[in-house]
């Protein structure tokens, strides 16, 4: 009868190693076994599969037109409808998707493309700025949109957006024509440096160097890619010379105010280092007027330029009826003035300068009897009172 209790209490702690030996070799071979994907996931990648493989119609027939459908299958058939150039039906897909998922970025970015495609560029900057506001640091977004803004001309934007990304580096600057500016001042002005990112702040300082040397009238520049992802800085601009042009053609420029009785002598860049000298000459017998200015760079410095000059003039003018239009009146003015000075101008960045100088002038206003007397009633006492102090009567 003893031996029974010791035989259970044997057979038991057998029967519990069995049992977990069994357990083991089942979880084991279950973990082995290939988990079924979920429906989503194996449609979304089979999906996938089709647009990778270009079969966009299947795509299309598998993404049924739905506003519940997950966002990246939206994008999906959204896509293959614009590779079909199918445009207006790609479009109101991505509007379907943006209305329901509106935290989505990628919608308006696509939205922005078939503006982009149909040539409605304001419609896709648009676009894309409200794609920025929900992603700002998006690379594709911000060199898509700076792209468009470079197209049209506007530098400043596209390196503003560009400038987010770490674009554009510059390998090498050219300039066509090369001018015959003192290649010191021109190193100078070019805030260029080769392999560095080319700033939007850099850009508007040599914007304002170059315009404040006032020797090219129109100022272009351009980027040429390279295969390295870099890009050539190519600047393009007419430079004015000392004589514009040909004879003939210098001849025109100093007389095109001839029918008024006015030249204009101007002379750029006489010695290669920036020195202008500009002029007004008028001999109209009413409004005879002399004006001279000499400027340049101050010690071959873009940044830092000086100015001279001398103003003088003896001019009558005949403001008949436009004082007071609704009453007949006869009125004239002789304005007398000479003014000689000096001017400096410094250029910190491009965005902001400040200028410094002094002028001494002898200025005589006079309006004649005439005025005063006949509009002395129509004026309120405060204003016949300045007139009679800023008045010479001669």
């Amino acid at each position: 009868m003893e031996l029974y209790p010791q035989l259970d209490i044997a057979g038991g702690a057998a029967s519990r190693r069995l049992i977990f030996l069994l357990a083991f070799l089942f979880f084991h071979a279950a973990s082995a076994l290939p988990q079924a994907a979920p429906p989503a996931t194996e449609r979304k990648s089979e999906i996938a599969k089709l647009y990778g493989a270009g079969r966009w119609n299947e795509v299309i027939g598998a993404v049924p037109e739905s506003s519940n459908e997950d966002p990246d299958l939206e994008l999906y058939r959204g896509l293959a409808l614009a590779h079909l150039q199918r445009w207006p039906e790609a479009a109101k897909t991505f509007e379907a998707g943006l209305g329901g998922h509106p935290r989505d970025a990628r919608f308006l970015t696509e939205l922005a493309g078939i503006a982009y495609r149909e040539k409605q560029f304001s419609r896709a900057k648009r676009e894309l700025r409200r794609a920025l506001a929900l992603e700002p640091d998006d690379a594709y977004t911000n060199d898509f949109l700076a792209s468009i803004y470079y197209l049209e001309g506007n530098v400043e934007a596209a390196l503003k957006y560009w400038n987010r990304t770490g674009k554009p580096k510059l390998a090498d600057l050219t300039f066509n024509p090369q001018p015959r500016l003192s290649p010191l001042i021109l190193d100078r002005t070019f805030l260029f440096s080769p392999g560095a990112e080319w700033r939007l702040d850099r850009f508007l300082t040599t914007q304002a160097q170059l315009e404040s040397l006032d020797l090219f009238p129109s100022l272009r520049f351009d980027l040429d890619s390279r295969p390295d992802g870099t890009f050539d800085l190519k600047y393009r601009a007419a430079e004015r010379t000392p004589w514009p042009g040909p004879q003939w053609e210098g001849i025109v420029t100093v007389l095109r105010g001839l029918p008024y009785e006015t030249a204009f002598p101007e002379f750029h860049d006489l010695d290669r280092h920036g020195l202008n000298w500009t002029s007004l000459l008028r001999w109209d017998d009413q409004k005879r007027r002399i004006f001279t200015e000499v400027a340049a760079p101050l010690e071959d410095d873009p940044k830092i330029r000086y100015h001279f000059y001398f103003d003088a003039r003896d001019e009558n003018w005949n403001v008949t009826n436009t004082i007071v239009p609704s009453i007949p009146s006869a009125a004239a003015f002789n304005l007398e003035k000479a003014a000689a000075g000096a001017e400096i101008q410094f250029i910190p960045s491009g965005l902001w300068q400040w200028n410094a100088g002094v002028e001494c002038s002898y200025p005589s206003f006079a309006i004649c009897k005439t005025f005063l007397r006949r509009q002395r009633d129509f004026l309120p006492a405060a204003r016949r009172w300045q007139f009679a102090r800023a008045s010479t009567v001669r």
